[in-house]
């Protein structure tokens, strides 16, 4: 395998002279993960740098989208915080926990939080006063992430191999879709279903209060599941967070794909993609603005006729710096909106036949009166009979919301 000339550069520098003998030690390890931090800072710093010479008094929109990039460069350093503190979570979960390991490894769990909690103050010490409510509710998100992630090491520490491994990153997965079978918010219900075809996948959906009473409903799939995929989502989950937070959830559908889009692309160095739909229903002027990446679009039910809301736009880590089309559609009362993922349609029965979209509309359409807990519970038992015993081979996701 040939690595970078840049990696190459820093892990003789680690005293890693070739990582394909074996593993290198815990030393070596953490000085190339310093040495990896320090050029991703002196990055960040350039950046800032390069946005601070520019003329930001042409406009009021110059300096909307300086401040914007400003949060974005503190987005990605928050990723990339949150990587690191995987990567040394993930040596304490393969460590042996017995005796004076056990010690050792929660030791270890201390330092990373500590580290983790300096790095957020780092990041965030700059804001303005008037965002210390903002920025504080960003670091405890996050804390309190360092605080599952070290309870479910805890918890599972007298598992060992890849076993261990999968169930971790499965438990955390389960942390990142809403728990409430039901969601209420004024003007909509939602019920939604989510089921990985393995311990842990690459689906994601996700409900937030955004201002004025509007309400973000998105759904991703990353490509393929397993580990690597499911930690992609926690990267789209901490993204649409941040974006939220550091907007006040003034937002639109595009914005936040855009920076979804950033964090994924830095993640997954395009190895790994992820289709979404992110959807704003304002209960006010009782439209959906609608933005897709590469994604299924969602379909809107409305007496006998099925309408799919179609955008353009490629999947987050295709591209840098990828612009997604918004579409805005008016709703009317006992609409019934639903989201999904391709491993709904495309699940095989025992003969070899895929689901299919047709008979997901034809099934909406004949529960569209139900409320979305009787819709969503439908479509699961029809699933269920279709593919029999067959186990599905991708994760099946779909989100069902009623207009009131």
């Amino acid at each position: 395998m040939e690595l970078d000339l840049l990696l190459q550069r820093q892990l003789r520098k680690s005293g890693i002279q070739d990582p394909e003998q074996g593993p290198p030690s815990r030393e070596a390890w953490l000085d190339l993960l310093q040495r990896v931090h320090e050029e991703y800072r002196r990055s960040r710093e350039d950046r800032e740098l390069l946005t601070r010479s520019l003329d930001l008094s042409t406009s009021e929109m110059n300096i909307l989208k300086a401040r914007l990039e400003v949060d974005r460069d503190r987005l990605l350093a928050v990723v990339t915080s949150i990587g690191d503190a995987l990567g040394m979570f993930q040596d304490v979960a393969q460590a042996p926990t017995s005796g004076e390991d056990s010690d050792t490894a929660q030791e270890v769990i201390t330092e990373v939080k500590g580290r983790f909690t300096s790095q957020l103050t780092e990041l965030y010490e700059d804001q303005e006063p008037n965002s210390d409510t903002y920025v504080r509710n960003v670091r405890e998100q996050f804390l309190r992430l360092a605080d599952v992630l070290a309870s479910l090491i805890r918890s599972t520490a007298h598992t060992v191999g890849m076993k261990k491994e999968l169930e971790l990153a499965g438990a955390i997965q389960h942390l990142l879709v809403p728990t409430e079978d039901v969601i209420s918010r004024p003007g909509l219900t939602i019920a939604g279903h989510f089921q990985p075809a393995a311990v842990c996948g690459g689906d994601w959906w996700t409900v937030h209060d955004l201002a004025k009473g509007a309400v973000l409903t998105a759904v991703g799939d990353v490509t393929g599941h397993g580990v690597a995929s499911a930690i992609l989502t926690g990267v789209a989950k901490a993204a649409c967070d941040v974006t939220r937070t550091l907007t006040s959830g003034a937002v639109s559908c595009g914005e936040i794909l855009e920076l979804m889009n950033t964090a994924i692309y830095e993640a997954g160095r395009q190895q790994r993609l992820m289709t979404c739909v992110a959807t704003v229903m304002d209960p006010n002027r009782r439209t959906l603005q609608v933005a897709s990446a590469g994604h299924r679009a969602p379909l809107l039910l409305r007496g006998t006729q099925v309408v799919p809301i179609t955008t353009e736009g490629p999947p987050l880590g295709a591209s840098q710096h990828a612009k997604f089309e918004e579409a805005t559609v008016p709703l009317q009362a006992n609409d019934t909106l639903v989201w999904y993922t391709d491993g709904l349609t495309e699940c095989e029965n025992e003969r070899n036949e895929q689901f299919s979209e047709r008979r997901l509309r034809s099934l909406c359409l004949s529960s569209a009166r139900a409320d979305p807990r009787a819709v969503r519970d439908e479509i699961t038992r029809n699933i269920k009979s279709f593919i029999g015993t067959r186990v599905p081979e991708d994760d099946l996701t779909f989100v069902v919301g009623k207009v009131h």
